[in-house]
């Protein structure tokens, strides 16, 4: 288990084209150990990490990188589907 947890996100959602909410993404991690997280509040930290790499969020951290995109609402998917 030596990925980030934006690997574990991109791993997540290569499986769900459609798009998933922060909070079904975690579950799917933890499903799928594909990450061990070390807070009480991991669904904050995912959707912290994607809005840092997501297409149209400004935030002070944002990577110049875009990894991600919105999709419906609360949802995200991978920007290159």
């Amino acid at each position: 288990m030596d990925r980030t947890i934006e690997e574990a996100i991109v791993q997540v959602l290569k499986r769900n084209p459609d798009g998933l909410t922060p909070a079904e993404i975690t579950d799917k991690i933890k499903e799928q150990k594909l990450y061990q997280f070390h807070t009480e509040e991991p669904v904050t930290v995912v959707d912290h990490t994607i809005r840092k790499s997501c297409v149209g969020v400004d935030i002070k951290v944002s990577k110049e990188e875009k990894v991600f995109k919105m999709a419906a609402e609360g949802r995200y998917k991978l920007k290159d589907n």
